[in-house]
């Protein structure tokens, strides 16, 4: 693994956990309810997310 590596995946972290933090708060104060809509929406997504990219990642390697 290359130190280039590790920096993307750092940034790609930081950007998802930013990400992940504002949804659940845009969410958060519109849907009040006792079950967990904001972090389901953020799994659901997230799954098809890196399920793209994986592809989208494993065309061009």
């Amino acid at each position: 693994m290359l130190a280039i590596d590790v920096l993307w995946v750092g940034i790609g972290g930081g950007i998802g956990s930013l990400l992940r933090w504002w949804i659940g708060v845009l969410v958060a104060k519109k849907y009040h309810h006792p079950f967990p809509l904001a972090t389901f929406l953020i799994n659901i997504s997230g799954a098809f997310i890196i399920a793209y990219l994986s592809v989208f990642f494993g065309r061009l390697a």
